[in-house]
């Protein structure tokens, strides 16, 4: 009988949404971008309650500030080690409540800007965050456009982010490992997002290819599922 409700358990814990040892997944992404010089920018998704989500916002004026990045009902949280870099930054809010929610960023001041958003499940713990790294002629080369490198832990989400500081149309790839989620090709000051299932952990650095070589921004930043161990902590005995 103990082992079948010790097996029992195992199973449903590895069944249970969130709860298996895969690294976290993605699951949508939204942007949104002025077509005009304004001072706040908005997207809209429909959540899953419990899920994560990842923003990146910037402005085409380096001089101006970010005020505010809410949708109403969550909390965001600048990462430990991404302080903002004038009106560019990223924020986290993990657990979120489910149902349609419009995310907006308030700057300082009017100017072309964006704000880009992942939702991502099977993660609820922050990781690891790379700070925003301004590379002035990154180059055309593979992987050229890159944030600073950090040390993911083992099944992250992996969520990269950059923007092209000139406005002017360009292609991107995702980086080597990352599949590009949000890549606008046509002019204006838009965002550009990528992410990987790393399975592994390693120092890693967000990375992206573009076709014309102008100056960027990159980051990245990582969560994983501390619930896992819960069931590592079974197989080995020690309960469930």
């Amino acid at each position: 009988m103990m082992t079948r409700t010790f097996l029992g358990c195992c199973l449903a814990l590895l069944l249970w949404p969130g709860m298996g040892w895969g690294a976290g997944t993605h699951v949508q992404a939204c942007e949104g971008s002025s077509a005009a010089s304004q001072n706040t920018q908005s997207c809209t998704m429909t959540l899953t309650a419990g899920n994560g989500v990842a923003i990146w916002v910037s402005q085409a004026n380096g001089a101006n500030t970010i005020t505010s990045i809410a949708d109403g009902v969550n909390t965001y949280t600048t990462p430990a080690g991404c302080a903002d870099s004038g009106p560019r930054g990223l924020r986290y809010s993990l657990n979120v409540a489910g149902g349609i929610t419009t995310f907006t960023v308030t700057h300082s001041a009017a100017s072309f800007g964006f704000i880009v958003v992942h939702e991502f499940s099977g993660a609820n713990t922050f990781n690891v965050c790379a700070g925003i790294n301004a590379q002035a002629s990154p180059g055309i080369g593979t992987d050229a456009i890159t944030s600073t490198a950090a040390t993911t832990a083992n099944n992250a989400y992996v969520f990269g982010a950059m923007s092209d500081d000139s406005s002017l149309s360009n292609t991107y790839a995702a980086g080597t490992n990352f599949i590009i989620r949000l890549s606008p090709d046509a002019s204006g000051f838009k965002g550009v997002t990528e992410s990987w299932n790393q399975t592994t952990g390693a120092s890693t650095a967000a990375t992206f290819t573009q076709t014309t070589n102008r100056a960027t921004r990159a980051a990245m930043m990582s969560f994983i599922q501390s619930g896992a161990s819960s069931c590592h902590m079974a197989l080995l005995g020690v309960g469930c």
